[in-house]
């Protein structure tokens, strides 16, 4: 008989909690939350951005001690009210290498949230906080890829970087796990945004539709193991 374990979220949660991350953080992360008086520490990198504030939310909401995360961003003044609970802050920017070490020191298992679209290096400065996990100890990476990793097709540009940089942790020798999130719901709200703005909707010939992930849900199922 399969064991069930019940969801760490009360019912009445209404917080921002991510769907395609949360659930699998607290499968990976959840003995480290529930055990009274580990050590073990959570590092989230990108704290202060709209994927790592419903992260580190959702981590609170399940019990995790704020003492317990190491929150790291280029805005750390975006941090101060979980600075305030007793979460440890950190500056730490993927194109200042040299910030990564201090910024880590300490952590266990670090959750790196992939660069948004715009810089053709990504998988290097990714790969400027795997050398920094891996130099201070580091056990564990969590790293939010693509559902399309895997594609070879020259054109997605995306999922060539997050195949890259799935490699670069492969290649580390730390303990991964690969999330493959979908495309989230929320983006598609800013791409309408731009159509009306525009006044036209420009589509390729042949275009999928593609399914999404959303960003927020309301009373996540039971966990099952």
């Amino acid at each position: 008989m399969t064991p069930t374990r019940s969801s760490p979220f009360p019912s009445s949660w209404l917080g921002a909690a991510l769907l395609a991350v949360i659930l699998i953080l607290w499968s990976l992360l959840g003995p480290v939350a529930s055990a009274q008086g580990s050590n073990e520490r959570i590092i989230v990198s990108g704290a202060s951005g709209a994927l790592g504030t419903l992260v580190v939310d959702g981590l609170l909401a399940t019990g995790v001690d704020p003492r317990n995360l190491i929150l790291v961003s280029r805005s750390t003044e975006d941090l101060a009210h979980y600075a305030a609970l007793g979460a440890v802050t950190r500056f730490g920017d993927f194109t200042q290498p040299e910030s990564l070490p201090a910024a880590y020191e300490g952590g266990d298992r670090l959750l790196l949230i992939s660069m948004s679209a715009g810089l053709d290096d990504r998988h290097l400065l990714h790969g400027n906080a795997v050398s920094a996990a891996a130099q201070v100890g580091v056990k564990h990476i969590v790293y939010t890829s693509t559902v399309d990793a895997d594609n070879m097709d020259p054109a997605a540009a995306s999922a060539d970087m997050h195949r890259r940089t799935e490699q670069i942790i492969r290649d580390s020798g730390l303990q991964w796990t690969m999330l493959r999130n979908h495309m989230y719901a929320d983006g598609l709200v800013r791409q309408a945004a731009r159509m009306v703005a525009d006044g036209r909707v420009v589509v390729q010939p042949n275009e999928c539709r593609p399914p999404t992930s959303p960003a927020r849900i309301v009373q996540p199922p039971p966990l099952r193991y």
